[in-house]
């Protein structure tokens, strides 16, 4: 039962660790499309 909810707690961590992190990964790709593009 215990490890059942450490589980869930670790994977809603995870989840939400991800998720804070996309908007920052987006920034990150689009900052270096456009350096890609304007080194072109």
């Amino acid at each position: 039962m215990i490890g059942k909810l450490v589980t869930a707690a670790l994977l809603i961590t995870v989840v939400a660790v991800i998720v804070r992190s996309v908007p920052d990964l987006k920034q990150y790709l689009e900052l270096r499309n456009m350096q890609h593009v304007l080194d072109h």
